[in-house]
């Protein structure tokens, strides 16, 4: 949660990496301060009023993370299907980053 009562939910995998992430759009950008998506001991409660006219209709914005199996990042896909992705070499260093590639999630549908 930021200084205004907006609420950003983190998912992880088992290794304990970052797999998700999801920002909960408010109508007025500063959340309502008073549902923060958990109580203080960590369980799942109510979330801000979403806007469903910002992010992709549904007043949130998601990116996903995958990871190589060494646990590099691999890539990830935000709210609007595009992708960031990295290359390394055989010492594990990254050497390449493509950043923002839309790819159509549908591409059989444009034939």
């Amino acid at each position: 949660m930021n200084n205004f009562g907006n609420v950003t939910i983190w998912g992880y995998d088992s290794r304990g990496r970052k797999s998700w992430e999801t920002q909960v759009l408010t109508p007025t950008g500063m959340g309502d301060g008073q549902h923060i998506g958990a109580t203080t001991t960590g369980e799942s409660a109510t979330l801000p009023i979403r806007d469903p006219a910002q992010g992709s209709g549904d007043g949130k914005i998601t990116t996903i993370y995958t990871y190589r199996p060494n646990g590099q990042i691999y890539g990830l896909v935000d709210d609007n299907n595009n992708r960031s992705q990295w290359a390394y070499d055989s010492q594990g260093r990254k050497i390449l980053e493509t950043k923002g590639s839309a790819w159509y999630p549908h591409l059989a549908d444009w034939v």
